[in-house]
């Protein structure tokens, strides 16, 4: 009786299984285990806090980032500090969990495969950035493919959302997008094509005045995870360094072996050639010139995956192909993508140090630290009441200060700055990832107060006290 009770129940059964894990695991890692946010996840929080609407418009030039994230987190902002990004995030993701496992022509075999990859289970859920939001729209572009001249309205709406949430997504979005605008033109549609084309090009004028002025960022003691996270980017295009390492050789050529054979079965469609051809090459060819993907880039390219079989499924509902070659193609696709994902922690060696130290709390705190290598400490420090300046006296969860560390010609912060900082009733103290050199003459006014116990990035952090500069 179990058994067939099982057996007439199986996708009932299957899907609070999947689910239950999908939701009991990243709700914990993400927002219920008490973590306080990334550097990244709490230099986004200090941005969409302190900045106005035009504010954030601007700073998109540095940050590389559409709106659409912040603007979901800015009316929350009142409340504690990381909660509201969390579990917006994990909202969204969730959401195009949901939106795959009930509309993706897919088995329920390869959707279980993708809902517990390491992609969604591991990072996109729990690491508050802009991807999840990203896939959730593109799920549902995808959820309404089928019926996009039935509601052509609502699917470039849908894609226009997906567009301003990140590049990659917008990257996808317009290889949709093409593929609607040529559909509408097949069909003689008109009136459509000209309301859709007007907002699109408001949409592109709109994003010239966002990214006009943008620099390619430099480089310098950026981490890379190119080898580490098999990137597939480097795979394809051949700029991985293999070296001796022949475990990595045997990845790289899985990968191009895998694209290769998605390529011949995504010829058999010629749109849905174009939207995954697409996809991977302008990301592609933004991450090897513009660029340097980390982990959370190169894992959109499953997402690319999914939306390219996606659509090929749609294209193709009687296509005569075996299970076991879907599987094999899922199983592939997951194994070239073992991402592993630390579970992030609370350990912020300079917050802890601050709050444990009563004397700096009362002091006034300068850094010659970029605020993204730090940011992990501002909005927690901020909402003790206590800031940190940079070299220029301007607060690092300020607007203007952003703005300044992302300037190309004031990138260099100058030792001899920390002088002027000297107040007669506050001690001042300068934070450096370095330690000072007692034969510097420039730091002659400047003694080694604290030492941080702990790493960040690699780096051991000190704080040095600034006393009055000497008369001559």
């Amino acid at each position: 009786m179990i058994k067939d009770y099982i057996k007439k129940h199986f996708n009932l059964i299957l899907t609070i299984f999947v689910f239950t894990i999908f939701i009991f695991f990243t709700a914990y890692h993400s927002f219920l285990s008490g973590r306080m946010g990334w550097e990244d996840e709490s230099h986004f929080w200090v941005i969409v806090k302190n900045c106005s609407i035009p504010q954030i418009f601007d700073l998109m030039k540095v940050e590389g980032h559409m709106m659409l994230w912040y603007l979901a987190v800015k009316p929350f902002t009142c409340f504690p500090y990381p909660y509201p990004m969390q579990v917006i995030n994990w909202l969204f993701c969730l959401g195009a969990m949901v939106i795959l496992w009930r509309k993706a022509p897919f088995d329920k075999f390869i959707k279980t495969l993708i809902v517990l990859s390491p992609v969604f289970l591991q990072l996109y859920s729990i690491h508050a950035r802009c991807y999840s939001i990203g896939v959730f729209f593109l799920f549902w572009a995808c959820a309404l493919y089928k019926d996009r001249l039935k509601k052509p309205y609502l699917f470039f709406f849908i894609l226009l959302l997906a567009a301003n949430t990140h590049l990659q997504a917008l990257f996808a979005a317009t290889a949709l997008g093409l593929v609607f605008l040529y559909d509408l033109i097949k069909e003689k549609r008109y009136k459509e094509l000209a309301i859709i084309s007007t907002i699109t090009f408001l949409v592109g004028v709109m994003y010239f005045f966002q990214f006009y002025g943008v620099k390619k960022p430099d480089y310098e003691g950026v981490v890379t995870d190119i080898v580490n996270s098999f990137n597939v980017v480097g795979m394809f295009f051949g700029t991985v360094p293999v070296g001796f390492d022949y475990v990595l050789l045997s990845k790289i050529i899985a990968a191009r072996c895998f694209v290769f054979i998605m390529t011949l079965v995504f010829a058999t469609r010629a749109r849905v050639f174009f939207i995954y051809i697409f996809m991977f090459m302008t990301s592609g060819l933004f991450f090897n010139i513009v660029y340097l993907p980390r982990y959370w880039h190169i894992a959109f390219f499953f997402v690319y995956f999914i939306l390219a079989y996606w659509i090929f499924m749609e294209e193709n509902p009687d296509y005569k192909i075996s299970k076991n070659f879907r599987y094999l193609v899922l199983i592939l696709l997951l194994s070239l993508l073992p991402i592993e994902v630390m579970v992030p922690h609370d350990k912020d060696f300079l917050y802890y140090t601050v709050m444990k130290n009563k004397e700096l709390q009362e002091g006034k705190i300068f850094t010659n630290i970029g605020p993204i290598n730090i940011s992990i400490s501002l909005p927690q420090l901020n909402e003790k009441g206590i800031y940190i300046y940079d070299m220029h006296n301007r607060n690092l969860s300020s607007f203007e200060c952003l703005k300044i560390y992302f300037d190309e010609k004031a990138k260099e912060y100058k030792a001899e700055d920390i002088y002027k900082y000297y107040e007669k009733d506050k001690s001042n103290y300068l934070i450096t990832l370095n330690e000072i050199s007692n034969d510097d003459e420039e730091f002659k006014n400047v003694n080694k107060k604290l030492y941080i116990k702990g790493l960040r990035n690699g780096y051991t952090y000190f704080i040095y006290l600034i006393l009055p500069k000497k008369n001559k």
